[in-house]
């Protein structure tokens, strides 16, 4: 009787993760320990530093009490992660480095000087990805991977008895502002605190028009994308990293980051509603072309290139 072969498993893809409160970020990287475990190439395995409640890693993958990262195959790492990596580790097993923002390149942050350490470096943004080459500090190769959102998540109902939206976690004030002058003329609804995420998401889909707000510079700033999935006429001021999705005109509108600005640009789709359609219709197609699936491609074809190179010792 021929003896029978043990499974084999895939190598550990290590991930690390300091929980203090929500932040979009932290769904982005369960989206790649969900897409390192649909590849079949590595299996996820996180460490978690430091774990608030309501974290989004529950039941993403197993949980490590510790981080030992030469137990691991290759390493992911993400924002400050680096700190918990001692020096030289790098050099004994791939690191791939998620950067989701653009005080990567700037050098007066602390993430700058990570770009000197080894790792295949991928980028949310091609204005990320342009940062960090320009800034010549990166070592190892700099993609560039789209940053997708999950369509089967986002309703786009056909009612929408909401007329604006207003997205202002990141600028509640500004956000204040504009509902301030829209009211109370029109129905709006003014989103300025945390929600769970399938309320916020139905929240966008019961909306006309979104006025979604980043930062002043952003890495990519998916809520922009994820009201445009959910069939929304989107209003987002220009933040660098959103100008791969976000086009003045054709996507959405992107007028100067001001009150008046903001809530004239809402009255002007509302009175025109053949206008703002268009571009609703517009922006889903976009959004449709940066989906979760085409993210976890391109990630599965970087880690089936790492996989390629590793060492027979360290599968």
């Amino acid at each position: 009787m021929l003896a029978r072969m043990p499974p084999v498993r895939p190598p550990i893809l290590l991930f690390h993760r300091r929980y203090r409160s929500f932040q979009g970020g932290h769904l982005k990287l369960r989206d790649y320990i969900g897409h390192t475990a649909a590849s079949g190439l590595f299996a996820p395995a996180l460490h978690m530093a430091e774990s608030a409640a309501g974290h989004p890693f529950a039941d993403a993958c197993p949980l490590w009490p510790a981080y030992r990262p030469e137990r691991a195959a290759a390493l992911f790492l993400a924002g400050m992660d680096w700190d918990a990596l001692p020096c030289g580790e790098e050099h004994r097993r791939p690191v791939i480095n998620l950067l989701q923002g653009l005080r990567h390149a700037d050098p007066a942050d602390r993430r700058f000087a990570f770009l000197a350490r080894p790792a295949i470096r991928l980028c949310v943004s091609s204005a990320v990805a342009e940062a960090v080459r320009a800034t010549g500090q990166a070592s190892g190769p700099v993609l560039c991977l789209p940053a997708g959102v999950d369509l089967a998540e986002i309703p786009c109902p056909a009612s929408r008895p909401v007329a604006v939206v207003v997205a202002g976690l990141k600028r509640p004030d500004l956000a204040r502002a504009i509902a301030a002058r829209l009211a109370p003329a029109l129905p709006v609804d003014c989103l300025t605190q945390p929600l769970p995420r399938p309320a916020f998401l139905a929240r966008l889909g019961a909306a006309r028009i979104a006025i979604t707000l980043p930062e002043v510079a952003e890495g990519c700033f998916l809520p922009a994308l994820e009201a445009m999935a959910a069939g929304c006429a989107v209003i987002c001021p220009d933040a660098g990293g959103n100008r791969d999705f976000c086009r003045d005109g054709e996507t959405c509108l992107m007028p100067p980051a001001t009150p008046p600005d903001l809530a004239d640009a809402a009255c002007a789709l509302l009175a025109d509603g053949a206008w703002a359609a268009r571009l609703a219709a517009a922006g889903r197609a976009e959004a449709a072309r940066r989906s979760l699936a085409a993210e976890r491609a391109a990630f599965i074809a970087v880690l089936a290139s790492v996989a390629s190179r590793l060492s027979p010792a360290a599968v």
